[in-house]
């Protein structure tokens, strides 16, 4: 199969933005060390001048990046607006889908609940010190399954080929009904035995591991090597997208594929993120949605405030000695 994405193409794109970021750098460091540099205090006139650098170049590159492209295809409203439209992209990005589920082969049934869906969850975890601030939640059976299926909008199909973090509330599942079927499903379930301490930082997205390369249909189970519990000591959440329901999809589409393809290259928090319900439901995962317009002016004149806030500060308390 030929890779509808570009590792080469993105990665040029990469090493272009990073020398575009690195000349814009320079320059501004130039500038300011020959402006003001022989005004400073010479133990802190380094320090100043690059703190001042750093935030004044990300200031400039958040403006110009909501210049050329924020309000794009790529943009949270422009997103948000072809979801409820149902319009695809006429180019490789990211794209919010949203429609009624539709299997496109063999549909799943989830562990806990025996719900008929495209994807599932589950956690079944315990809490330590859970009076404590430092409260954590230790893993210790979990899993994740999917199956590739369709998003049936008004007007067009949105197929879905990767495999989807489900997000949104995680309801609790402890009745005696539910506990059983856990006993069952590990009874004839093989999972994978995970190494090493899985605590807070371990959250329902990122126990999963990296998802970023991964197609459906996939499955995968894991458990803690501290060791099997009965399933009724723990705390047990299930997420799942049943058939039939209205799901928004954030991921990345691929206009040869004409589907929401993974979006590849092993990217940190690179995600497909589901939700049951509208597309405002993605709010709840804070990568699902780009920032939007206002909040990205509003990080870009921080940044940029915090750069001339660092250096008129350093030329008022730190001035240069006099001769």
């Amino acid at each position: 199969m030929t890779p509808d994405l570009s590792t080469s193409g993105g990665t040029s794109r990469l090493l272009l933005g990073c020398l575009a970021y690195m000349v814009v750098f320079a320059a501004i460091a130039w500038l300011l060390e020959r402006r003001f540099g022989p005004q400073l205090l010479a133990a802190a006139r380094p320090w100043l001048t690059l703190a001042a650098t750093l935030l004044l170049t990300l200031g400039l590159a958040t403006l110009y990046g909501l210049v050329t492209g924020h309000g794009g295809v790529g943009s949270r409203e422009q997103l948000l607006a072809r979801a409820a439209t149902g319009q695809l992209p006429d180019a490789d990005g990211l794209i919010v889908g949203s429609g009624r589920v539709r299997a496109t082969g063999p549909t799943l049934r989830s562990p806990i609940t025996g719900t008929e869906c495209v994807a599932y969850l589950y956690r079944m975890y315990f809490v330590v010190r859970p009076e404590s601030f430092r409260r954590e939640q230790i893993p210790v059976y979990w899993g994740i399954a999917s199956t590739p299926f369709v998003l049936d909008t008004a007007s067009v199909a949105i197929p879905v080929h990767a495999v989807p973090q489900i997000d949104g509330a995680h309801p609790r599942l402890d009745s005696a009904l539910h506990q059983q079927r856990l006993r069952d499903y590990l009874a004839t379930t093989q999972p994978i035995e995970a190494t090493g301490l899985l605590g807070a930082v371990a959250s329902a997205g990122d126990i999963f591991g990296d998802l970023s390369t991964v197609r459906s249909p996939y499955r995968r189970d894991w458990k803690h090597s501290g060791g099997d519990r009965d399933p009724g000591t723990l705390l047990v959440e299930e997420l799942v997208l049943p058939v039939g329901a209205t799901v928004s999809v954030s991921g990345q589409w691929s206009v040869t594929q004409r589907a929401i393809v993974p979006p590849g290259g092993g990217l940190a928090g690179a995600r497909t993120i589901a939700v049951v319900g509208p597309p405002e439901a993605l709010s709840v995962n804070a990568s699902a949605l780009p920032v939007s317009r206002g909040g990205t002016v509003a990080w870009a004149v921080a940044l940029l405030g915090l750069g001339v806030a660092v250096l008129v500060a350093g030329l008022r308390l730190l001035p240069a000695a006099a001769p």
